[in-house]
C-alpha cells in the first residue's frame, strides 16, 4: 500500500504562523509543507531553528506546482486575507482552511468570503480566542458601559499617526 504524504500549506510565517510550522515540526508523521511568505531568507532562518522530517518547499508567492492541500494556514495581515483565500480556492483544491485572527475588516469582504468558501465546500476554521478568555471578556463589559473612557498612553516614536480632532 503506498501512502502519500499530506500536503500543508501555510501563508505567512510570522509569529503565529511560525507556531503553527512549529507543531507540525513536533509531530512523528511526514507532511510535506508549502511554506510562503515575501521574506524567503527570514523564512529560512526561522525554520533553521527546529528539527523538522518533512519535506520543505519555500516560495515568495502562491505560485505553487502543488495543487491539492489538504491544510491551508493563513497567518497574514487582514488586509489581504480576501484577496488571498480567492486566489488559493481558484488555484487550488483545499480541504481545510485555518484563518487566523480577525479574517476581514468589513462586512462585504465576509460575505463574500462566506459565499465563496460555501460554494466551493471548503471546510473553514478561524482561530480567535480571546473572545472566550475571561480578561478580554471583562474589558468587554467595562468598555461598553455608558461612562467615558480616559486612555493615556505614554512613550515616544511609535510611528501612530492620529488625525486632529479623531476619537477612539
Amino acid at each position: 500500500m503506498h501512502i502519500t504524504n499530506m500536503n500543508i500549506l501555510f501563508i505567512g510565517l510570522g509569529n503565529i504562523g511560525l507556531r503553527h510550522f512549529e507543531s507540525i515540526c513536533d509531530s512523528k508523521k511526514q507532511y510535506n509543507c508549502y511554506l510562503v511568505d515575501p521574506n524567503i531568507q527570514s523564512i529560512k532562518k526561522k525554520i533553521n531553528q527546529f528539527n523538522y522530517i518533512h519535506k520543505i518547499e519555500l516560495s515568495k508567492n502562491i505560485n505553487l506546482k502543488e495543487k491539492k492541500y489538504e491544510y491551508a494556514i493563513i497567518s497574514t495581515n487582514s488586509n489581504y486575507r480576501k484577496k488571498i483565500i480567492f486566489s488559493l480556492i481558484d488555484k487550488f483544491k483545499i480541504k481545510n482552511l485555518l484563518i487566523e485572527k480577525i479574517p476581514f475588516n468589513n462586512i462585504v469582504d465576509y460575505k463574500s468570503a462566506i459565499k465563496k468558501i460555501n460554494n466551493n465546500r471548503l471546510n473553514c476554521f478561524i482561530n480567535y480566542p480571546r473572545n472566550y478568555m475571561s480578561a478580554y471578556i471583562d474589558l468587554k463589559k467595562k468598555l461598553f458601559k455608558k461612562k467615558p473612557i480616559i486612555l493615556e498612553v505614554y512613550g515616544s516614536d511609535w510611528s501612530i499617526q492620529i488625525k486632529k480632532n479623531e476619537t477612539f
